[in-house]
């Protein structure tokens, strides 16, 4: 799980203009602190909001943070959060988002929606198996064997290796595991994934014709793993790919120096958000 510390440290990089500038550069950083919006903590997620409105206060980082797809889908999840300090907080940035002028004429603002209540009118995420017109989904998986934080953390790192995964959230009462992928993305590629645990496995979890949970098992003969990464990291090579990344540990008389934070922001990025 990332510290508080060092998301208080990216706050104190984000409030300086140059400094901004310098993480808004690095992309690696920006995809994980998205992620980020998905964590359990819900003052990791409003810290973590808070410094995607520091980000905001340029054009330039208004700008790089609506070309993000998937920032847009984590923050209409925030917006149903029962935190009121968290809807207030995405909804700030979703509106500022939303009145940002688009400056490539090829694309367009994701967050514009008709000039009516914009509330009313910010899209909602589907829970079911797809969403955002198919271009998402989500798969809900029974595992047996998932039991305390290490289990967790294990699946994590399984999942996530997987090019196409977009967040993870776990139920750990009732041993689940909600992934949301790209829609190309199969079951039992996930399955086979958590399967490389030798302690975990999984099965899929549906709804009959009469509303009934229904557990389905997961063929590995039909798992065909996507070589093509998610849209918002098509021009990056996949930060989670490497499973031998080392965090590298910051003394506290270097802690904000910008260089040194930016060198180590790939392997901060791929060891501490989970």
């Amino acid at each position: 799980m990332i510290s508080l510390d060092s998301l208080d440290s990216l706050k104190l990089f984000a409030v300086d203009p140059k400094q901004r500038s310098m993480l808004l550069q690095d992309k690696t950083l920006i995809d994980g602190l998205v992620l980020l919006l998905s964590n359990e903590s819900e003052t990791v997620i409003i810290s973590t909001l808070e410094i995607f409105l520091l980000l905001s206060e340029c054009p330039e980082g208004r700008t790089q943070l609506t070309e993000n797809n998937y920032l847009q889908m984590q923050l209409e999840e925030a917006l149903q959060s029962p935190n009121e300090d968290i809807c207030n907080k995405a909804m700030k940035l979703y509106e500022t988002l939303q009145n940002t002028p688009v400056v490539n004429p090829a694309k367009t603002n994701i967050y514009q929606t008709p000039k009516t209540n914009r509330r009313s009118n910010l899209p909602k995420t589907d829970h079911s198996s797809s969403s955002h017109n198919g271009k998402y989904k989500t798969i809900l998986f029974q595992l047996k064997g998932l039991f305390d934080k290490h289990d967790r953390e294990l699946c994590t790192c399984l999942l996530i290796k997987v090019k196409g995964v977009i967040s993870i959230i776990f139920d750990m009462n009732k041993s689940r595991c909600t992934v949301r992928t790209l829609s190309k993305i199969q079951p039992e590629v996930l399955a086979e994934a958590i399967a490389k645990s030798q302690t975990m496995s999984a099965q899929q979890i549906v709804k009959n014709e009469l509303g009934e949970e229904v557990l389905l098992p997961c063929s590995s003969d039909q798992a065909n793993v996507s070589t093509d990464g998610p849209d918002y990291l098509d021009d990056v090579e996949s930060p989670l790919a490497d499973d031998k990344a080392v965090c590298r540990t910051e003394s506290s008389n270097n802690r904000f120096n910008s260089g040194s934070w930016l060198r180590t922001a790939a392997n901060y990025f791929s060891n501490s958000f989970w």
